[in-house]
């Protein structure tokens, strides 16, 4: 049996888990945007960082990111959208589309 890294995995307020593909999937057609990261900041937050493209309103990828993200925020959890100008890779080089910060004791790794 494989197991995946613990901050591979959402964690809802209700016990629900989910993969971080999530995201993969659920935003692989958004347009308006160059890059995004998901981070899971509490149990009960989840922080989305958006680097637009220019060609959508910060309205149209609000409103299709929450729409896309219902089902997350129907489990309790809340769902911050923040512009911003870069997402930086990580030390080794990668782009990482989602972090947990969740300490043991909340559930995560």
């Amino acid at each position: 049996m494989v197991i995946g890294r613990e901050n591979d995995i959402l964690r809802l307020p209700d016990g629900t888990t989910m993969t971080s593909q999530y995201f993969a999937w659920a935003f692989l057609y958004m347009q308006g945007v160059r890059r995004y990261r998901a981070i899971q900041k509490t149990l009960s937050r989840l922080v989305i960082l958006i680097v637009e493209d220019g060609t959508s309103t910060r309205g149209q990828i609000r409103d299709w990111i929450l729409d896309k993200c219902d089902d997350i925020a129907a489990h309790g959890m809340e769902i911050v959208i923040e512009f911003v100008d870069e997402i930086p890779l990580t030390t080794a080089g990668k782009y990482v589309f989602f972090i947990s910060e969740l300490e043991a004791k909340e559930g995560g790794a």
